[in-house]
């Protein structure tokens, strides 16, 4: 199955090849988003499950970051905030 969406992200439409030709599949919501890529490097194949909840309105890919990551990010803006209080206090 391949699946499309809409630039709204408020449609999926999906074509299943069905042995002997395709099938176009529609679903369209009433209210709210499909949680789609918003780049081709974004595009990923996903799991039966995965396809389920994304039909459910669930997110496919987890919006949970990793402790690491969000501590390397705050690590980053400190060091940005502390070259820019210097920067200050030398009058650059």
């Amino acid at each position: 199955m391949f699946l499309f969406c809409g630039v709204k992200k408020d449609r999926l439409k999906g074509l299943v090849f069905e042995g002997i030709g395709f099938c176009l599949l529609t679903i369209r919501l009433t209210d709210g988003r499909f949680q789609w890529p918003n780049t081709p490097d974004e595009a990923r194949d996903i799991t039966m499950e995965q396809y389920h909840r994304l039909m459910d309105g669930f997110a496919v890919v987890s919006s949970i970051r990793s402790y690491k990551k969000v501590e390397d990010e705050i690590i980053q803006e400190a060091r940005k905030s502390r070259f820019s209080q210097a920067n200050t206090l030398l009058g650059k």
